[in-house]
């Protein structure tokens, strides 16, 4: 999958954090977003999973224009940005966060491969695959909200 950004202006009401901005990300490659706070690291994903649009310049996927489309519709393209921090959905069982993850797809049998898959390389998963995800270490997490009763 082949990432572009061409010549992206983009930010925050009338200040303008990505100005002219052209990135481009090939099969692959792995690439690293560093800089200071301010920077513009944040504001270039983004740019690229739809959380705000670019002024100007176009984000593509595979030569697909992303920024004319919206954000869910980008996640079935496999664009999606993964927050770093501890979130799970603390009442719902660690299989079922992890099947949070495949909401977009239909092949269950592809699914339960990749389950098994997680499983295999994490085989403490396995074994607590019923438990409620907010009762593990770092599980808990004030941040989402737990169903209504």
């Amino acid at each position: 999958m082949t990432l572009e950004m061409c010549n992206v202006t983009a930010g925050y009401g009338s200040r303008m954090i990505l100005n002219d901005l052209s990135l481009t990300v090939t099969p692959g490659e792995r690439i690293a977003l560093i800089g200071h706070n301010g920077a513009g690291k944040s504001t270039i994903l983004k740019a690229i999973t739809g959380e705000i649009r670019p002024r100007k310049g176009e984000v593509r996927i595979n030569g697909e224009r992303l920024d004319r489309i919206a954000p869910e519709h980008r996640v079935r393209r496999g664009v999606a940005q993964v927050p770093a921090g501890r979130h799970v959905f603390p009442q719902l069982s660690v299989e079922k966060n992890l099947r949070v993850g495949a909401y977009t797809r239909s092949d269950r049998e592809g699914i339960d491969a990749d389950m098994a898959l997680y499983f295999d390389k994490f085989p403490v998963l396995r074994q607590k695959a019923r438990r409620q995800a907010g009762t593990l270490s770092g599980g808990s997490s004030n941040n989402l909200p737990s169903p209504a009763p």
